[in-house]
C-alpha cells in the first residue's frame, strides 16, 4: 500500500527523494526503508537507498554491504561517488552505507557537497530513499527534508505519544 501511495506521488522527470524518519530509535524505519528499497526495484524502478543515521549506521547490515566508505568518507572528499554506491543483491536497488562515524554528521549532512550529491543521484535514478535518525533526538532529519519531496514519519505502535509525535511534526515543518 506504501509503495502504492508513493507511486502516485512520483514525477515522471526527475527522481523522487524521500526521507525516512521517526520520533525515537528502533521505530522501525530502516526495516521500512529497506523493504520499500526492494518493493519497488522489484517492479523496475532504480532506486538508491541513503543511510544519513551517521550516529548509529543500520542499513548496510540489511544487504551485507560494506560499512565503508560510505556517504561520510564522500562527503569529506575521500572517495568518489562510484566507490561508494553498492550492490544489495536485488536488481534495480543500490545504497550508500553511512560510511566511517564522523564527529559532526549534521554538518556534513547540510553541506553543499551533499546538495550536490542529491541532484547527482537525482538524474541516475527513479527514487532515492534516506534513511535518517531519528527527529525526536537530533536535527538530521530537518536538516536532508531540504533535499526531500517528502518526509514519511514512522511512528512504533505504543511507543511514541501523541504529544511526542507532534512535537516531531512542528520540528520537520
Amino acid at each position: 500500500t506504501l509503495r502504492t501511495n508513493i507511486q502516485f506521488l512520483m514525477n515522471n522527470n526527475a527522481a523522487t527523494v524521500i526521507s525516512f524518519t521517526s520520533p525515537l530509535p528502533r521505530d522501525g524505519k530502516s526495516t521500512l526503508v529497506a523493504n520499500l528499497g526492494v518493493a519497488f526495484a522489484q517492479t523496475s524502478t532504480k532506486v538508491v537507498i541513503i543511510d544519513c543515521d551517521m550516529r548509529n549506521p543500520r542499513l548496510n547490515k540489511f544487504f551485507n554491504a560494506n560499512p565503508t566508505p560510505g556517504l561520510s568518507n564522500y562527503l569529506v572528499n575521500l572517495v568518489d561517488l562510484e566507490e561508494v554506491l553498492q550492490p544489495t543483491g536485488y536488481d534495480n536497488l543500490q545504497i550508500i552505507s553511512a560510511g566511517r562515524i564522523p564527529p559532526n554528521p549534521t554538518e556534513l549532512l547540510s553541506s553543499k557537497k551533499m546538495e550536490n550529491l542529491i541532484e547527482i543521484l537525482r538524474a541516475q535514478f527513479d527514487l532515492i530513499l534516506i534513511d535518517t535518525p531519528p527527529v525526536g533526538i537530533v536535527s538530521d532529519a530537518c536538516v536532508t527534508s531540504k533535499y526531500s519531496d517528502g518526509i514519511i514519519l514512522v511512528i512504533k505502535h505504543y511507543s511514541s505519544t501523541y504529544t511526542m509525535v507532534e512535537k516531531c511534526l512542528g520540528s520537520l515543518k
